[in-house]
């Protein structure tokens, strides 16, 4: 089953200037990512689903805004770490923007620090480049931009039914972002309720 968010009059205007941001929800791991690995296979495909925002792109795929969403598992680089290993606290734990520690502290690759500005250069700069150049394209034409990160509950059964996305989740979802539209965005223009509904 399927669910459409239709906009109607001024809501598609407050949607405008509003970007989702989902960081977390690939499973995708790129060729390259396997030859830094240290440990078993089956070790990396556990902690991948694990720490996977699992199918939020799918829970937000039919509300009509802005949307980046990041091309890599956060298991290769996570675009929402500081590029900066000294401003990110989370680097301590071996888990900055290019993780070297699984969620359970073990260590799963190694990466000197050429490997480290090739995988940045490859996933967090262009993910940021498309991120920043949206939000100021967005900026200019509205004189403002909400960016909303959208991530998931450890226990997945709040959103999910089985493995496919639930209509309430998706209801939701909706409400929360339309509640932002209206009431937290500092676009000023008027805001009229989205409406959800089936479709196929």
């Amino acid at each position: 089953m399927r669910f459409s968010i239709e906009f109607t009059g001024d809501v598609r205007r407050m949607m405008d200037n509003i970007i989702l941001h989902i960081p977390h929800a690939s499973l995708y791991l790129p060729t390259d990512f396997w030859r830094d690995i240290t440990v078993d296979k089956e070790i990396i495909e556990r902690e991948l689903r694990f720490i996977v925002d699992y199918k939020v792109d799918e829970l937000v795929k039919n509300i009509d805004s802005h949307k980046i969403i990041a091309k890599y598992s956060r298991l290769y680089c996570d675009v929402e770490r500081f590029r900066d290993d000294e401003a990110e606290s989370m680097a301590k734990l071996g888990m900055g923007a290019t993780y070297t520690h699984l969620s359970d502290g073990m260590q799963y690759r190694k990466i000197e620090s050429s490997r480290r500005e090739e995988i940045l250069g490859k996933s967090y700069d262009l993910h940021h480049k498309q991120l920043n150049a949206l939000s100021r394209k967005i900026v200019d034409q509205y004189g403002s931009c909400v960016i909303i990160d959208i991530h998931s509950y450890s226990d997945r059964r709040v959103y999910l039914n089985g493995d496919a996305v639930s209509e309430n989740a998706v209801c939701n979802i909706d409400k929360i972002i339309n509640f932002i539209a209206e009431n937290l965005n500092p676009n000023p223009q008027p805001c009229r309720q989205n409406v959800a509904r089936k479709v196929g």
